[in-house]
């Protein structure tokens, strides 16, 4: 659990006053956090491992002033490959299904 998160936007209490919030803070962190359990899902270059988080964090639940972490093994795979994942796949698979329409 991690509370008042408010201090985020606090200079007198090591925050920041901006929006969106700075790198740095509490925030910024639940930000990357939220990256990290969606990690399966991102495109890696190369080999990858995942961090101890990503590995370990399954869900973040953030509510005002206050988030609470979910721990768990993050490992349900990711978005099947034949899932579209841009505008020229979606297309590339409109293409196809038409041609066999036909």
């Amino acid at each position: 659990m991690i509370e008042d998160l408010w201090t985020t936007y606090a200079p007198g209490f090591g925050g920041q006053a901006q929006c969106p919030a700075a790198p740095g803070t509490t925030v910024s962190l639940l930000k990357n956090l939220l990256e990290g359990v969606q990690h399966e899902e991102q495109p890696h270059a190369g080999s990858y491992e995942p961090s101890y988080l990503e590995r370990n964090l399954v869900g973040l639940h953030t509510y005002h002033n206050i988030a609470f972490l979910e721990k768990g093994v993050n490992a349900e795979g990711g978005v099947p490959a034949w899932v579209p994942r841009s505008l020229d796949d979606i297309l590339h698979l409109a293409d196809v299904n038409s041609a066999e329409d036909e």
